[in-house]
């Protein structure tokens, strides 16, 4: 009976791990989030150089948040921290930052 649940347990993360994989190849991974969210980034430089502080929300920016039927402006995790902002984006087992007092994305 153990080696039927070992089996079956193996079966479910082999299914686990190939339909992520299947969802990262057909996403474009992380990259594209990127590219999605770093569009974002001149309307809250701009934002913050207006009103000194940065919007609670993406959807401070209308329907742009809304361009890509596969991501909402809330698939950034847009945070609003002391030193700036920072987005935050996973795919699969892949995690990255954007940190706007680096300007720079970095791998978590």
């Amino acid at each position: 009976m153990k080696k039927l649940f070992k089996l079956i347990a193996i079966l479910i993360l082999l299914f686990v791990a190939l339909l992520m994989l299947m969802i990262y190849i057909t996403g474009n991974g992380v990259r594209d989030q990127e590219e999605y969210c770093e569009k974002f980034i001149a309307d809250l430089d701009y934002y913050y150089a207006k009103n000194k502080q940065y919007p609670k929300t993406l959807m401070a920016f209308g329907g742009k948040a809304n361009f890509n039927f596969r991501y909402s402006g809330n698939r950034c995790n847009y945070e609003v921290v002391k030193k700036g902002y920072i987005f935050s984006i996973s795919d699969g087992l892949s995690f990255r930052n954007y940190e706007s007092w680096e300007k720079a994305w970095r791998n978590d």
